[in-house]
C-alpha cells in the first residue's frame, strides 16, 4: 500500500487534511446530465399532462421524507405524486433505474411520471415526478403489530422481490456480461464502493477481476481519506489492504457472475400497497428506492442484508435496533433467495472496518 500522503497528492493534488475535506464537501459534479443517463430531459410519461411544477412542489408540496441537509427531499404533492428533489445528477440515474423496471412488472417499484430540471425559490435542483404510494413503511410501530406469521410473510416478499430482481438478464444489445448501470454505463464518482474521483466513472468493468481491482483502488483511497491526524496508515490497515484484493478474487465463478442488485436494503424502501382482499396478508410490497440499482456480483447484495437491514427507533436520545427484525427478515430473505456463499460479504464486512470503507 503507497503511504497516505502520496495517495492524498494523487486524488486531491494535495496532502493538507483540512484542504482534503474541503475539496470532498465542495466537489462538484460536472458532466451534463446526458453522460449520466440515456434518457433526455425534460421527460413526460405518455399520456400525463398534470405534472407538478418545481414551483407547485414548493407552494403544495408537503415533506414525506428528508434524512439530512445533502440527501434528496421526498414531498407529496396534489395528493397523488411523490416528487423527490435533489441538486444532484444521480437523481436521473434513479429515475432511468425506475425507467428500466417499468418494462419488469414482477418487480414492484413506483411509477415515472416526469422527469425535468427546475428552479424554485432561487435554487436549481432536478425533478423525479412519481406515483404515491399512501400506504405505510415499515417502522418500529408497524413491526410490532405484527404476529410473527406476518413478519416470516414480511421477509418472503422481500425475498420474492430480491429474487425476481436478480432474475432479470442483460440486455442483448450488450456484447457480453458486465458490472454495471443499467444501459451498459459506469457509476458516477461518489458511488460506494467505487469512489473514483480523478475520472467521471467506475466502470463498466467486463471482468470480476477488473471489478475487484476497483474495489481495492477505492479501499486504498478510503483508508487515506478516513485515518484522520496520523502520518500514514496504521500499519494493521496496510496489512488488510495487502489481502483485499486476493480475498475478493478467491470466491467460485458462481459469487463472481453479475446480478441486479438493490443495494439499499433498508425498511424505509418498502412501502405496503393494501389490496382489495380482506385478509392481513394480501398486500403488495413496492420498493421505492433505486437510487443504487446495478449489476454487481452475486454475493454483494448479501452485504447489505447482514449490515444494513436494520430497524432502528430512539430511545434516551439514542439509536436503538430492533434485534427481532433482522433475525427474521434477514433469515426469511436468504431462505427465498437460496443457498448462497456468505464468505465474501462477510471478508467484505470485516475488512470496511480497518478501511474504513463505505456502503451506500
Amino acid at each position: 500500500m503507497r503511504s497516505k500522503a502520496t495517495i492524498l497528492q494523487d486524488h486531491f493534488k494535495t496532502t493538507d487534511e483540512e484542504e482534503v475535506f474541503n475539496i470532498l464537501c465542495s466537489l462538484p459534479i460536472l458532466l451534463p446530465a446526458l453522460d449520466y443517463v440515456s434518457f433526455t430531459l425534460p421527460y413526460t410519461a405518455p399520456g400525463v399532462s398534470d405534472v407538478p411544477t418545481a414551483k407547485d412542489v414548493s407552494d403544495y408540496g408537503e415533506v414525506l421524507y428528508k434524512r439530512n441537509s445533502a440527501d434528496a427531499v421526498v414531498y407529496k404533492v396534489f395528493d397523488k405524486y411523490a416528487v423527490k428533489v435533489s441538486p444532484l445528477q444521480s437523481l436521473l440515474q434513479e429515475a432511468e433505474n425506475l425507467l428500466f423496471l417499468e418494462k419488469v412488472p414482477q418487480v414492484h417499484s413506483t411509477k415515472v411520471f416526469a422527469v425535468f430540471k427546475g428552479t424554485a425559490d432561487g435554487e436549481e435542483n432536478y425533478y423525479l415526478v412519481m406515483e404515491h404510494i399512501p400506504g405505510p413503511n415499515i417502522t418500529p410501530e408497524f413491526w410490532n403489530s405484527l404476529d410473527n406469521e406476518g413478519r416470516l410473510l414480511l421477509g418472503t416478499k422481500i425475498g420474492e422481490q430480491l429474487k425476481e430482481l436478480r432474475g432479470i438478464a442483460q440486455s442483448q444489445s450488450t456484447d457480453s456480461l458486465f458490472y454495471g448501470r443499467v444501459g451498459g454505463k459506469g457509476w458516477s464518482e461518489s458511488f460506494p464502493p467505487f469512489h473514483h474521483f480523478r475520472g467521471p466513472h467506475s466502470g463498466p468493468f467486463l471482468n470480476y477481476q477488473d471489478l475487484a481491482r476497483a474495489m481495492a483502488h477505492s479501499a486504498e483511497w478510503c483508508a487515506a481519506v478516513g485515518n484522520v491526524g496520523v502520518d500514514d496508515v496504521p500499519q494493521h490497515v496496510k496489512e488488510v489492504f495487502q489481502t483485499f484484493e486476493s480475498e475478493l478474487n478467491n470466491c467460485k465463478p458462481e459469487d463472481q457472475r453479475p446480478v441486479l442488485t438493490h443495494l439499499l436494503l433498508e425498511p424505509s424502501v418498502f412501502m405496503i400497497r393494501p389490496n382489495k382482499g380482506q385478509s392481513k396478508g394480501d398486500y403488495d410490497l413496492v420498493i421505492i428506492s433505486w437510487k443504487y440499482m446495478s449489476w454487481l456480483p452475486a454475493w454483494f447484495e448479501t452485504v447489505r442484508l447482514r449490515f444494513g437491514l436494520r430497524l432502528m427507533f430512539i430511545e434516551d436520545r439514542q439509536f436503538r435496533e430492533v434485534e427481532s427484525f433482522r433475525a427474521t427478515v434477514g433469515d426469511q430473505i436468504l431462505k427465498v433467495l437460496g443457498p448462497m456463499n456468505m464468505d465474501p460479504a462477510d471478508y467484505f464486512i470485516k475488512a470496511r472496518v480497518e478501511l474504513c470503507l463505505s456502503l451506500p
